[in-house]
């Protein structure tokens, strides 16, 4: 595969695209094991940043010097938002500890798997649009709360769309191709998974986020 060093071109033939559930074998191969020795931080704030964030550092501390192929669907039942209060590096880390444990488990993680499908669809990026319709349509059904609907929409209206798609950057950027080769190999089984109720509409979005990370990379490797 043009572009591809030869340790990636050697990971690349342990991936089985016939195979919807991703191996340990094949994330051992994609991914790092060891719990880096220099990750002291976990959490996407500190103190000084944002001093009310405390619930994100309470949760990711948890996962300190832990390796992500020891991480438990336990430790995961305690916060399924994890992936979004994780920093980058810790995010980027711990996404094959999510692959392995939503497969082992997926009815006991439907929840975090939601949470993943969220961020893979960039649902935290606010549809104008939408807002707006919903907003109208809300006040004309449910017009005695249009002052509490006012306050939850202007705030939605208000946030800082640039920040959100940095946001999201910041963290799908530390994926190299394999990497997103596997998320997409995830994603079929979640799709193919009867156990799951997973939106269309969702599902299809995430989809096409991760078909453009991967055209990304592969652009990249070819530079």
């Amino acid at each position: 595969m043009h572009g591809i060093s030869n340790k990636e071109e050697m990971c690349w033939a342990t991936i089985n695209i016939g195979e919807t559930m991703v191996t340990e074998e094949e994330l051992l191969k994609c991914f790092s094991l060891e719990y880096p020795e220099d990750m002291d931080y976990l959490s996407r704030s500190t103190p000084e940043e944002e001093p009310h964030d405390s619930e994100a550092r309470d949760e990711t501390i948890k996962y300190k010097g832990i390796r992500w192929v020891d991480v438990s669907t336990e430790l995961l039942e305690e916060c399924y938002d994890i992936p979004l209060l994780f920093n980058p590096r810790a995010f980027h880390y711990f996404f094959p500890a999510f692959i392995k444990q939503t497969q082992d488990a997926p009815e006991r993680n439907e929840l975090l798997i939601d949470c993943l499908i969220g961020l893979l669809a960039e649902e935290t990026i606010p549809d104008v649009e939408s807002i707006q319709q919903t907003k109208k349509l809300l006040q004309k059904f449910e017009p005695e709360f249009k002052n509490e609907i006012d306050e939850i929409t202007d705030s939605l209206l208000a946030i800082d769309k640039e920040s959100l798609v940095k946001w999201i950057e910041e963290r799908f950027k530390l994926f190299n191709l394999l990497q997103w080769c596997l998320i997409k190999k995830w994603m079929q089984f979640v799709v193919l998974c009867e156990s799951l109720c997973m939106d269309k509409e969702r599902i299809e979005a995430a989809e096409k986020n991760i078909d453009r990370w991967i055209l990304r990379k592969k652009m990249d490797n070819e530079k």
